[in-house]
């Protein structure tokens, strides 16, 4: 999985560049493919969000609002999902490049991508590499730890292109769930 996002960092030119901006311009956009599983780590992803231009100034930093929002993720339409703006450190205005949570019941009761109720599309404004969460993931996952699971995608909102994103998997019931039987070992 490291090789994968090293290969997918660097083929983007991202190592130098940081993931959107004029850089972002220059960067080759890969074809799309299309998979069932929102963090195979052998695709990268595509997440295209659209929402209402009534709806955009209610996105702010620091607000725990969701706002309606229809997904694309590769070729997967999830309509009225929950967006907010995520993160305290890393939170940027809309016409940034902000870290994203994404809600799929918050206005359709029920209502799931790939099976997940939530996602976290991950900025990465603090470490260029992106590469920081899939690897200590990966790490623990392979020591046999419970771990959040990671992906890459490119992210564009209504049209604009954000820049590469971090997918990772939220602590939620789901996650918790797919784990119960694991046992935790505490050192101290």
């Amino acid at each position: 999985a490291v090789a994968v996002g090293i290969l997918v960092v660097t083929s983007l030119g991202l190592a130098a560049g940081g993931g959107g901006g004029a850089d972002a311009a220059l960067a080759p956009v890969p074809a799309r493919t299309a998979s069932t599983d929102p963090f195979d780590d052998a695709v990268l992803h595509y997440v295209d969000l659209t929402v209402a231009e009534a709806d955009l100034p209610a996105l702010v930093p620091s607000s725990d609002d969701y706002v309606p929002c229809d997904v694309r993720y590769d070729e997967t339409d999830v309509a009225r999902v929950g967006l907010r703006i995520k993160g305290a450190s890393t939170a940027r205005p809309v016409g940034d490049k902000p870290s994203w949570t994404l809600k799929t019941n918050e206005f359709v009761s029920g209502q799931r991508l790939h099976g997940k109720k939530k996602l976290h599309l991950h900025n990465c404004v603090f470490d260029a590499s992106f590469l920081h969460e899939p690897v200590a993931y990966g790490l623990w996952r392979r020591a046999g730890a419970p771990a959040r699971r990671t992906a890459h995608a490119r992210v564009t909102l209504n049209g604009r292109y954000l820049g590469v994103y971090v997918v990772v998997e939220p602590y939620d019931d789901g996650f918790l769930d797919a784990h119960k039987n694991l046992a935790i070992l505490c050192v101290t």
